[in-house]
């Protein structure tokens, strides 16, 4: 399985992103974001309310077995049994960055 997550917006306008496949995780951290799999079908349609200042809009798009299901979220409308994943989502995409941005 295959994940893309992007954060956006906040009080500074950055943007994190992450991309993992869940094939290349050690099997434990692997399984966890594989039980979203489950989910992601079901929040395809859902949508961040209106854009407010300073929130965080958050997207994460769900590849498996050839299909893709997409799902787009605000601070507010996140909901509460994807905070987690996100949260670790978010740790991925600070620890990339942080590696892409370091001196050889």
């Amino acid at each position: 399985m295959k994940l893309h997550f992007t954060r956006t917006g906040g009080l500074a306008g950055t943007k994190l992103e992450a991309r993992l496949d869940t094939a290349e995780l050690p099997a434990a951290e692997g399984q966890s974001f594989e039980r979203l799999a489950a989910e992601a079908p079901l929040l395809e349609n859902r949508r961040a309310a209106p854009r407010s200042a300073d929130r965080f809009v958050y997207r994460l798009a769900v590849e498996q077995d050839a299909r893709e299901s997409v799902a787009q979220f605000d601070d507010e409308s996140l909901p509460e049994r994807l905070r987690a994943v996100v949260d670790r989502l978010v740790e991925v995409a600070r620890r990339s960055r942080t590696t892409r941005t370091r001196p050889s």
